[in-house]
């Protein structure tokens, strides 16, 4: 569904710009005037860009609605119709908060079986559910970690390193905290 509502979006951005100009050309634009018409032309395309260039940053992030929206009132009509028809499930989810559904109702039972088996203490539980919950890991002293949930947790933060959303500074200090 993705992929037809990009195809789509495209060749309608593409064929109405070709079809402004054909009926420029034969007379029939609404606006008659060169100058006018090419400046408004340029403006629509510049627009219509914009939207076709960021569609799939706004759709991971689940801005799909909006997304849907802009390309069917500037784009094409069918491109918008089917953004705004793509599954929930092609959302990224991008932090250690958001994840699919299931995928935390899986990891819950888990530590909760962890928890039942006498694996894990009540304070490692509180701890993992807070972690899943997107609680920071400075409320939780690194000297009681494992090494195993250190080196998850560096990664976690390497790989927030890795997309941009933390400094450089930011991770070196988080893993010099950790270790």
């Amino acid at each position: 569904m993705k992929t037809a509502s990009n195809i789509f979006s495209w060749l309608g951005a593409i064929g109405s710009s070709i079809y402004s100009i054909i009926m420029w050309k034969e007379g029939k634009a609404i606006i008659a005037k060169p100058v006018l018409f090419w400046v408004v032309f340029v403006a629509v395309v510049i627009i219509r860009l914009i939207i076709l260039c960021c569609r799939e940053s706004e759709i991971e992030s689940g801005h799909k609605v909006r997304c849907g929206v802009y390309t069917l009132l500037f784009v094409s009509v069918i491109g918008g119709i089917l953004t705004l028809c793509i599954p929930e499930e092609n959302k990224q989810y991008r932090s250690s908060g958001e994840m699919p559904p299931l995928e935390r109702l899986s990891t819950i039972t888990k530590y909760e079986n962890e928890l039942s088996n006498g694996e894990i203490s009540m304070e490692e539980y509180k701890r993992k559910m807070a972690q899943l919950d997107g609680e920071p890991d400075e409320q939780y002293d690194p000297k009681k970690l494992t090494e195993e949930e250190k080196i998850r947790i560096i990664r976690q933060y390497k790989e927030l390193l890795d997309e941009n959303l933390i400094t450089e500074e930011e991770y070196n200090k988080k893993k010099q905290e950790i270790l």
